[in-house]
């Protein structure tokens, strides 16, 4: 699951907006998993 974030928010260069609609969830929960996985902008 943690991959599949990270490789959308690359697919989408790292669009928050554009990553969460691609998703089909809020910006919001978007946040709050990259938060939960430890995910920061521009990891691989």
């Amino acid at each position: 699951r943690r991959a599949f974030i990270i490789q959308t928010l690359e697919e989408n260069k790292w669009n928050i907006s554009a990553s969460a609609k691609a998703l089909g969830i809020s910006r919001r929960h978007l946040y709050r998993l990259m938060k939960q996985m430890e995910i920061k902008k521009g990891e691989e």
